[in-house]
């Protein structure tokens, strides 16, 4: 029976894929299954998928996203628990059997483990690594404490999760072209049925920061904003309480508010305009409304009070000048 079941998506992948796919053939755990989703490249990738014969499961599609590209692993994985892997990235040796040991003696339905964010100059530092396991009583409570506080990570490539929990809980990985992150958006989906997560505290996943890749596909911060909403907006209609939706509403005013300060930080005019408007969305008041009376702490009430109540002009100066600060 195989246990684990890696996707990795790909997309014109030829200069890293090779080191990606060797990194989880090197694995400790024996029989994992890697199914590689050549998602509509156009340059070597395939000839390099095809090199590795009957070690890997290779199937193609037309370009469609990471999203769709993951989905179609999955409908395609024999696993007991799934992994994820992206093409420009790699796994320590001992990650999935360290996963899979944490997940059946927990019984937690996702493990996670650190990261190593990687430069591209060879530097680099650790993440979200420490060793806990957590039942999950109160949603707000964890979803404050954890996912608010970036405990629980946004992506999905540090973790290992139940295959049954996944299907179960109707979970799927977003259309590329309506959200940004993808990974974001099924972690926050994940929250509405999480009962039980286990936290690995070593960095066995090396995230390679560069300018390719899915991620940096869409370059414009400005594109991205309202796809970081729809997500929160979409994710918000489920089935959690009204502490749950408030903690996430906690989340979605101080990522917004985020990006927004990124976008000001590149000083063009035309992201001066988009943040002038975006600060006045509905949805995002909403969020910063309620964050600021839900666990608000004085640093981020004094913020979100400037933000709904300040002069339109100084809200542009005082958000770029807090997350200044804040770095």
């Amino acid at each position: 029976m195989t246990e684990v079941s890696v996707i990795v998506p790909v997309y014109n992948g030829e200069k890293t894929i090779k080191n990606c796919i060797d990194s989880l053939l090197s694995q400790t755990l024996e029989n994992v299954e890697i199914i590689v989703v050549n998602d509509g490249s156009t340059d070597g990738t395939a000839d390099i998928l095809a090199s590795y014969g009957d070690k890997i499961i290779t199937v193609s599609q037309q370009n469609e996203g990471q999203g769709s590209a993951r989905n179609k692993g999955i409908s395609l994985s024999r696993g007991e628990y799934l992994g994820f892997a992206d093409a420009d990235d790699t796994c320590e040796k001992e990650m999935f059997e360290q996963l899979l040991h944490a997940a059946k003696e927990t019984g937690a339905e996702v493990v996670q483990c650190g990261m190593r964010d990687v430069f591209e100059d060879g530097t680099g530092h650790e993440r979200s690594c420490f060793s806990e396991t957590v039942e999950i009583s109160d949603r707000a409570e964890y979803i404050y404490n954890y996912f608010y506080k970036l405990k629980h990570t946004n992506e999905v490539c540090n973790k290992l999760i139940k295959k049954s929990f996944f299907e179960e809980s109707g979970l799927s990985f977003g259309d590329s072209k309506k959200y940004f992150s993808e990974d974001f958006k099924l972690n926050m989906d994940m929250l509405a049925d999480l009962s039980k997560i286990s936290f690995v505290g070593k960095c066995f996943y090396n995230y390679n920061i560069t300018e390719n890749g899915y991620c940096r596909a869409d370059a414009s911060l400005l594109s991205r904003i309202p796809k970081i909403k729809a997500a929160f907006e979409d994710t918000l209609t489920k089935d959690f309480d009204e502490n749950s939706k408030k903690a996430l509403m906690c989340v979605g005013a101080l990522t917004l508010l985020s990006y927004c300060a990124t976008a000001l930080k590149e000083g063009k005019d035309e992201n001066a305009r988009f943040v002038s408007d975006f600060l006045g969305d509905g949805f995002l008041r909403k969020c910063i409304s309620v964050s600021m009376r839900y666990k608000s702490s004085i640093k981020h009430f004094c913020l979100y009070f400037l933000m709904l109540y300040a002069p339109k002009k100084a809200r542009m100066r005082l958000l770029l000048r807090y997350f200044i600060f804040e770095k």
